[in-house]
C-alpha cells in the first residue's frame, strides 16, 4: 500500500504520525463527550438522573485527562504535520 502512495507523490505513511492523528481524534471525541456530559447536568431533575449525570461527567473527565497525558508522553502538538487541532477547552475543567 505504501508503494501506491509513493507513486502518487504522497510518500510513505509515517506510523508515528498515524498514531498521533488517531490520538488527536480520540481527544477531540473525548472532549465532545465531556462537553455533552456537562450539559446533561443542566437538564436532569431526579436524583437518579443526577447521580448518573455525575457518573458520566466524571468518566468523561477521566478519559479526557488520560488521553491528554498520553498525548504529552507522545509529545503530541497541535503543530504536528497533519494534525489541525487537538484541544480547545482544556482550561475549562482544569482551571
Amino acid at each position: 500500500m505504501n508503494w501506491l502512495r509513493i507513486g502518487l507523490g504522497r510518500g510513505p505513511v509515517d506510523p508515528a504520525l498515524k498514531d498521533k492523528q488517531r490520538l488527536a481524534e480520540e481527544i477531540k471525541e473525548a472532549q465532545t463527550d465531556w462537553v455533552h456530559a456537562r450539559k446533561r447536568l443542566d437538564y436532569v431533575v431526579e436524583e437518579d438522573q443526577i447521580d448518573y449525570a455525575i457518573y458520566l461527567l466524571e468518566a468523561a473527565e477521566t478519559r479526557y485527562s488520560m488521553l491528554l497525558k498520553q498525548a504529552k508522553r507522545m509529545q503530541l502538538s497541535v503543530l504536528d504535520e497533519g494534525i489541525e487541532h487537538v484541544v480547545q477547552h482544556r482550561e475549562e475543567w482544569t482551571g
